[in-house]
Order: C-alpha cells, then structure tokens, then sequence
C-alpha cells in the first residue's frame, strides 16, 4: 500500500515536472530577444528528451520561436561569418534530431519547416565538422516514415547532396545511409504525381555532369536506386534523361561484379532487368541492342535475373520480362560461336549460372505445373544450353523432354514446335555417339523418327494455313513486337547471317565400313531437302511430302493421318539415290547430319523466334 502511494506520488511530481518544462519553455520564447529564446529551445531539448512525451513534443513545435526559425533560414547567408555560421548550423542539427528522434511529430504540420531548411541548407559548399550525422541520419530516416516528406527529399535532391555535405563524416555510417537511401526512394506510388518531374531530371542529370557524389560506385550506385524508383513509378516516359549516361554507369557497375569471384550479386544488380525492360518501353526509346558489346551486356542483365528469379521457390509468374530475360539469354547463345569469348570471359560464367538454375526449376515440381506455353519457353532455353554451353543432359532431364514431346502431341499446331525442341536433343545425342554406334537400328529408328515427324510438320495444313494468313508460327506471334522490340532485324540478320557463314565450313569425312551408312546417307540428303524447303518456302507441299516420306524408307499409306494441301501440278525435280546405292563416291561423317540439325534450328530461330517467315539463311550448303 505504501509502496503504490509512493509510485503515485512519484508520477505526480513528474507530472508537475513536466508541465513546469513545458511552461518555462512558451514563457521564455514570447521574450522578443533571440539569445533568450535559444537558451529556451536548447533547455527544453534537454528536458523534454528526458520527459519524453508526445505532449511535450508538440509544445516544443507549435510554440517554436519565430525569429529562432527566422535565424534558420538565413543560415546560409552567414556562411561568411565562420563562427556565427557553425553555430546555428548545430543548433538547427540538435532541433532538427530532437523532433525527429521517434514517430510522434510525424503528422504534424509544423516540423515541415525544419525539413525544408534542411534540405535548402545542404546545398551549401561548407562543411560542418561537429555534427552527430550518425544521429541525424536516423532522424531523417524516421522522417522519410511518411511519404509526404520524401517528396520534399526526392524534389530537393537531399540524398545526394546530403552525400556532398557530409562527405567526409560517410564513411563510418555508409551502411546507414544506404537506409536512409533506400527508405526515401521507395515512395508509395500514390505519391507519383505529387512529384515534380522536371526537379527530378534536373537532378538526375546533376547527380551525372556534377561532382556531387565523388566515388563513382557510390554514384551508380545511387543511379541505380533513382531508376528503380522510376520504373516503380512508371515515370520513365515523364522525366527527360540521358538513357546512354545509365548504359555506361550499367556497364561499369555490371562488370566491376561479374568480373570478380562474387558467388553472390549485389541486391540491385537482378533488378536491372526490370529497370531495363522499362526504359526500352518508353515512348519514341532509341536505345537499341544493335551490337555484339550490347547483347552481351544484356545478356549477363538477363542471366543474372533469371539466376534469381528461378531460385525461388513456389510458382513462379512468366510474364512479358521474363520471356524477355529468356529470349535475350537465348539469342546470345545463338550468337555464342561469333563473340569473342577471350575478351568476354565472364559471359559464359553468367550463361551457365543461368543455365543451372533451369535445369534445378525444371526438375520441380513446380515446373510441370505451368502452362505448356510457359514450359517451352523455359524448357527451349534449357536445351539451347544444353548444345552450347556443352552441359549433361541426364536421364531425369530426358523423361522431362519425353512428358513435353508427349503434351506437344495433343497440340496439332505444335508440332514443328516439337521438332525444333527435339532437334537439340538428337543433335545432343549424335554429338555423343561414337562413330560405330551411329549406325546402330535404334538410332537409325531416332533419325528416322524426327525426320518423319519433321516432314509432317511442315506439310501440315493447318502450319501453313496459319503461315499465309498471319505470317506467324503459333507460340511465337507477338514475341518481336512485344519482347523483342529492341533488337532490330538488320541487327537479327547480321547475326544470323554471320551464324550460317560459320556453318557453310564444314567437312566430308571418310566412313568406316559399318552397314548402315548407306541408309544413313539418304537421311543426310533427305534432312538436307527438307531444311532447303523450310528455308526457300517454309513449307513442303502434298507431293513431296510423300516424296519424302518414302525416301525415309517407309510407305505413305502406312504414315498416321496428318492433314495435307494437296498440290497435284507439282512435280518432284529433288534427285536422291536409291539407298543401297553402294557406288556413289561420297562419304559421309555424323558431323554432315550435325550440319543441317544446325542449319534446321537456325533457320527455325531466324523466321519464327527471332526475325521473320520471309527471312532467308544466307552462305547456307544444302548440297550434301
């Protein structure tokens, strides 16, 4: 009993203590003389910091002296007077701590003032030595809680040239402005059009032509968490800038990564992709991948994203950017042979990181889960990487090829799908065979198998029914217009063209004797007449279907039903030999049928993933 009226009493003598603080303070800020009302605002920090009351907090702010505040906003005009300058620079640093040292003033209108007095005094060139920044760090950090005061930050430019002010005090507490950094830039995106977008292009390009930050790191670093913000904000189409300038600091702060033995990126580098993505969206973007430099640099953004994006687990959404991180991957790979990997090394690190994190999603549950369209545009990148990256292609890996080649089945309309994914593997599988076992009946069967299924596909009528009215193959109708409207098709054919120059090169081996070759051959000039067709007209017509069919060695009549266009004016003028044709002077190697596997994907990349149905292989050898 007694101890409770002592706690009582207790609590009533700081009650009184308080409002006593409280009554000294607004008594002795009504005195009209400044040096009176500073020792006021000094003595009531001091007391109300140990009271600590929200009551007090607003006492403080709404009975602040008017010409206290006066003083604060000439600050800058006695930057000539040295030591009146200093003074009321600390001062205002211990006001502006002190109201926001916790969350109580944060709806409250009058601390407003302080936040734009610090932001108006920061752009000064003199430092302040006796400043706590470790202190005012956090309290800034504790004002930006409220998204109406990092307009005022983001308009001001306050991060930057807080960096200025204070360079020389950063380094100890980098990690916390690094915070404070990321907390003023993740403004809630309501507050967009509260923003002013000519302040902040203005301030973008400062940051870039001005000595504001003086590491370079630190400057795209800080780039990188503006553009962020932007593409968040879906300002990139409102806020002028030079889009190059952020090329090169992506470049630098890129590389000065991949070219490390970091086994883990920094946190912003796989948010590159969407920062990207959103910059080639804008309205009237000139910035183009029209280059072998550029395409590698995009491809290690896209590969780094995909790293982390398919590390993740539980389902994973494949929308617009990351069809665009795959396909970028995959173009680079296309173009893989014709980039100069010694000055790049770093390019094939990234490609196999991205490559393994492919292989681990698809061996998940996870991945069969997803829509057909979004397996085959994950499972196509795979095989790609499989051929040329070189990597294992494991029996779990091929059931996962026989589930797809089986759902394929059920979708006429994907059936040169289905063989353009089977291409790789039988590429694949011939790459590892041993010359000897090339000739056995079961991978004769395999070769047999996926030019019939070949043949079929582009003899479809419903393939080329849909080639002469939309000019597109289905899967792929929208991917150039809507995924890959920054590479441009002179760029796409310079590519390719380049690819099939390399392909043109290669070598007639001499066999050993081993039964087989013969029938082998015929595949050979059969594979070879029928990627000559899908090259010079897309498809093959009802006649030489048939033609070609039987040239596999098996008869029409017996080939499952497959829906044809009939063509009965068009005559076979392709000459083969007859398959036990022992007399023909021509040898062939595995390497041949690995030449025209090549030139089928391809020629498949360039009309339907990449260019257009019209686009041609140049430098391409079809006679075998």
């Amino acid at each position: 009993m007694l101890r409770s009226k002592k706690i009582e009493s207790d609590n009533d003598i700081d009650k009184e203590e308080i409002q006593s603080d409280k009554d000294i303070y607004i008594q002795k800020v009504q005195i009209k003389n400044s040096k009176i009302q500073s020792e006021a605002v000094r003595d009531a920090i001091d007391n109300f910091s140990k009271n600590n009351t929200s009551e007090s907090d607003n006492v403080f702010v709404k009975n602040f002296p008017k010409l206290i505040l006066k003083e604060y906003n000439s600050m800058n005009e006695y930057i000539a007077k040295r030591f009146k300058f200093e003074w009321y620079a600390t001062r205002f640093f211990d006001v502006f701590s002190f109201i926001y040292r916790n969350h109580d003033l944060l709806d409250v209108y009058e601390p407003r003032h302080f936040i734009k007095i610090l932001l108006r005094f920061i752009k000064n060139n003199e430092k302040i030595w006796n400043i706590n920044v470790s202190n005012l760090v956090d309290s800034i950090t504790i004002c930006l809680s409220r998204d109406e005061n990092k307009v005022y930050f983001i308009d001001e430019n306050g991060i930057p040239n807080f960096y200025n002010f204070f360079n020389s005090q950063i380094t100890p507490i980098k990690d916390k402005f690094w915070i404070m950094c990321r907390e003023v830039y993740n403004i809630n995106p309501s507050f967009s059009e509260c923003l002013c977008y000519r302040k902040l292009a203005e301030n973008v390009n400062q940051i870039w032509t001005e000595t504001l930050i003086g590491s370079k790191k630190d400057s795209e670093k800080l780039s990188f968490h503006i553009f962020r913000m932007m593409h968040r904000l879906k300002l990139f189409d409102k806020v002028e800038f030079n889009v190059y300038i952020f090329y090169d600091f992506t470049v630098s702060k890129l590389l000065s990564y991949i070219n490390t033995d970091n086994l883990t990126y920094t946190q912003y580098l796989p948010y590159l992709s969407n920062i990207w993505s959103g910059l080639f969206s804008r309205q009237g973007n000139t910035f183009l991948i029209d280059s072998f430099d550029k395409l590698t640099i995009f491809a290690a953004i896209s590969s780094i994203a995909v790293s982390k994006e398919f590390e993740i687990t539980g389902k994973i959404e494949i929308n617009k950017k990351t069809k665009q991180n795959l396909l970028i991957i995959y173009f680079t790979m296309v173009a893989f042979k014709i980039v100069d990997c010694s000055t790049k090394p770093w390019l094939t690190k990234v490609l196999n990181e991205a490559h393994d994190s492919l292989q681990q999603y698809i061996e998940k549950p996870e991945f069969a889960a997803q829509t057909i369209e979004s397996q085959i545009f994950i499972f196509q990148n795979y095989l790609k990487g499989v051929v040329t990256l070189k990597r294992d292609f494991s029996q779990q890996h091929h059931e996962i090829y026989t589930r797809i080649g089986e759902i394929l089945t059920i979708y006429p309309q994907l059936k040169l799908v289905s063989s353009f994914l089977t291409s790789h593997y039988v590429y694949k599988m011939l790459k590892s065979l041993p010359l000897n076992e090339l000739y056995s009946i079961e991978n004769l069967t395999k070769i047999k198998t996926f030019l019939l299924d070949l043949i079929m596909a582009i003899s479809d009528s419903n393939y080329i029914t849909k080639l002469q009215q939309e000019q597109k193959l289905f899967l792929y109708e929208d991917i150039t217009s809507t995924c890959l409207h920054m590479i441009p098709l002179d760029f796409v054919q310079n590519v390719f063209d380049s690819c099939f120059f390399l392909r043109a090169d290669y070598h007639i081996l001499e066999l050993i004797d081993i039964s087989g070759k013969y029938r082998f051959r015929d595949y050979v000039d059969l594979m070879s007449l029928v990627v000559s067709s899908l090259n010079n007209s897309n498809y093959i017509d009802y006649q030489k279907s048939l033609k070609y069919i039987e040239l596999c060695g098996t008869k029409s009549s017996i080939i499952p039903s497959w829906s044809v266009i009939p063509n009965n004016n068009d005559s076979i003028s392709d000459s083969t030999s007859d398959s036990d044709d022992s007399s023909s002077e021509r040898k062939f190697d595995k390497s041949i049928f690995l030449h025209f596997l090549s030139l089928f994907t391809l020629i498949f990349e360039l009309k339907f993933i990449f260019g257009h149905i019209h686009a041609k292989g140049k430098n391409t050898n079809f006679m075998s």
